[in-house]
This record gives C-alpha cells, sequence and structure tokens, in this order.
C-alpha cells in the first residue's frame, strides 16, 4: 500500500533535489531562473492590466471605475520594476 507524507520543500529543498538528480544547470543559473520567472509575470500582467484599460477606458469612465483601475495599473508597474531592479543589482553583485 502506497503512503503519501505531507512535506512543505523549501527553495533550498528545491534546488537541492534539481542539483542532486543530476541536472546539467549549475547553481547560479538555476537561482536566476527561479527569481526571473516572477518578475516576468508582473510585467505581463502589468501589460494585461494596461490593454484592459485601453480597451475598455470609456466604459470604466461611466462606472467611476477608471481611477482605481489605473491606480492599480501604477502599482503593478512599480512592483515591477522594483523587481527587475533588484534582480539586476543582484546579478550585478555576483549574488545571483
Amino acid at each position: 500500500m502506497l503512503r503519501l507524507k505531507k512535506c512543505i520543500l523549501s527553495s533550498n529543498d528545491l534546488k537541492t533535489i534539481w542539483i542532486e538528480s543530476g541536472n546539467v544547470m549549475n547553481e547560479g543559473r538555476f537561482l536566476r531562473v527561479i527569481n526571473i520567472v516572477p518578475i516576468v509575470m508582473t510585467w505581463l500582467m502589468f501589460i494585461g492590466i494596461l490593454i484592459f484599460i485601453i480597451l475598455n477606458a470609456g466604459d470604466l469612465q461611466e462606472l467611476n471605475m477608471l481611477t482605481i483601475w489605473v491606480i492599480g495599473l501604477i502599482g503593478v508597474f512599480i512592483v515591477a520594476l522594483f523587481g527587475t531592479y533588484k534582480i539586476w543589482q543582484w546579478i550585478r553583485e555576483g549574488k545571483l
């Protein structure tokens, strides 16, 4: 009978499993990929919200929701920009 154990893996555990499983990717490249993927997703979310606002600006204005959406868009932009800068600094300093 197969018994499954409940476990929570941290990023260090995943890194160890990835490296020990014989993968060719070195540790630095793995860390870059793990840290860059959420930033790329944040930029895609920013672009998606921007397109939504542009396509529906008239209707959002009628419902008095355009300001809220624009403030949200600015928030996502700041998060994406800060994350990109942080990753860029880590790569430049050799941490990633």
